[in-house]
């Protein structure tokens, strides 16, 4: 990869880390371009980076020559909308949980958190359910889905707490400041699916209000597990798409070398404590699919801001191969942006922000609304269920 020049400049707010031999560069490019998960939370940790010479468009060149062309193909499918859906056959389910028996026999992380879970409730801990959509999320490979299944677990006890960890998480689950996360708009699920009928998460972080990271973190779980709830979503995949038109992102963000350079900080228009680029958030929201059962096939930042672009090129380098190979960062005005979302089969007119580029929470707050009659619904249904009748006749 060539090395860049240094810049200071805060208008496009990119700022360049300190320099490295060329052997240590192919190093840290070869252990980010792995198919491993694993590091992706503790990338996510160190990494955000302006100017580091692990940019988007080097590191998926490189990645993209390696692949065959039917891997290309079906990259490319992936994004323009032709669904490539994945199921996986019964038998992987067994071998699934001799992986998660692996992962508990050497001591993994996180299966501490899988092991209370068969404890308090072994039906729900080793759900069929629960573990085929997490096969369907990483392709049917056993060994990737017995990570994600006990990270799962432990992510969801650092978020939600012994008392929920059996359970599946609905609105009465988040406290107030969850569901003030929640219907700040700042993610929300489209009203309309894309070409390939896939579902479509949408993300505005300048839009996000939260007391703490954690209430986001716990309102951005709700709405994954409510698209994955629908056995299409899991086999066909999950669009996503962040749409920064008309925002920057405002107040202070670390610079920090990847080779174990100084940090610096920036000021980018330092002005709220509501704006801002906040990098623990950023870490959340960028780790948490790696704890649920999603496949997201295609990944699409709009922007007409340049500090998105140093954003953009910095998140790249933190994701799986998987999704990076699919993620694409679309430059220009609102109206420019919507064009290379409607040649990727993305429904634009169901994009939830107006004219003024304010969020339009109309279509949030029905889904909000007709979800908690759903879970209230399934929840009088429960609660009729006669416990003393065999239901196996």
């Amino acid at each position: 990869m060539k090395r860049r020049k240094s810049s200071s400049s805060a208008d496009d707010g990119v700022s360049s880390c300190s320099g490295e031999s060329t052997s240590e560069t192919q190093r840290v490019y070869d252990e980010y371009s792995t198919d491993d998960e694993d590091g992706v939370p503790r990338r996510a940790a160190s990494t955000f980076c302006f100017g580091s010479q692990l940019e988007s468009a080097p590191c998926m060149q490189r990645e993209i020559v390696k692949l065959s062309n039917q891997q290309v193909q079906k990259i490319g499918e992936d994004l323009i909308g032709v669904a490539n859906r994945v199921d996986v056959p019964n038998s992987s389910v067994a071998e699934l949980q001799m992986e998660i028996q692996r992962l508990v026999s050497s001591g993994t992380f996180g299966t501490d958190a899988y092991q209370l879970a068969c404890r308090l409730d072994p039906e729900f801990a080793n759900s069929r359910r629960l573990k085929l959509a997490f096969l369907r999320s990483v392709e049917g490979s056993a060994k990737r889905a017995a990570k994600r299944y006990v990270r799962h677990f432990a992510t969801k006890l650092e978020l939600f707490g012994r008392d929920k960890l059996c359970k599946d998480i609905a609105l009465s689950d988040l406290d107030e400041y969850d569901m003030e996360a929640l219907e700040s708009g700042g993610f929300q699920v489209l009203r309309e699916k894309d070409r390939a009928g896939r579902p479509i998460l949408f993300g505005r972080y300048t839009c996000m209000k939260y007391r703490s990271v954690p209430n986001m973190v716990r309102a951005l779980w709700y709405v994954w597990s409510s698209i994955v709830e629908d056995d299409e979503a899991q086999t066909s995949g999950i669009v996503a798409i962040g749409f920064e038109n008309g925002k920057t992102p405002l107040e202070r963000f670390e610079c920090q070398s990847l080779f174990g350079g100084a940090a610096a900080s920036y000021d980018l228009y330092a002005t709220s404590s509501d704006g801002g680029f906040d990098r623990d958030l950023a870490r959340g929201i960028l780790s948490l699919p790696l704890s649920l059962p999603i496949r997201p096939v295609g990944y699409h930042i709009c922007a007409d801001n340049s500090q998105w672009k140093g954003i953009s090129d910095m998140v790249s380098v933190t994701l799986c191969k998987f999704v990076r190979l699919r993620l694409r960062f679309h430059y220009g005005t609102t109206q420019e942006a919507k064009y290379q979302l409607m040649t990727n089969g993305v429904p634009v007119d169901s994009i939830p922000v107006k004219n003024d580029g304010e969020i339009d929470l109309t279509y949030h707050m029905e889904w909000i609304e007709n979800r908690r009659l759903l879970e209230e619904s399934r929840s009088n249904d429960d609660d009729q269920i006669d416990p003393d009748v065999d239901l196996d006749g």
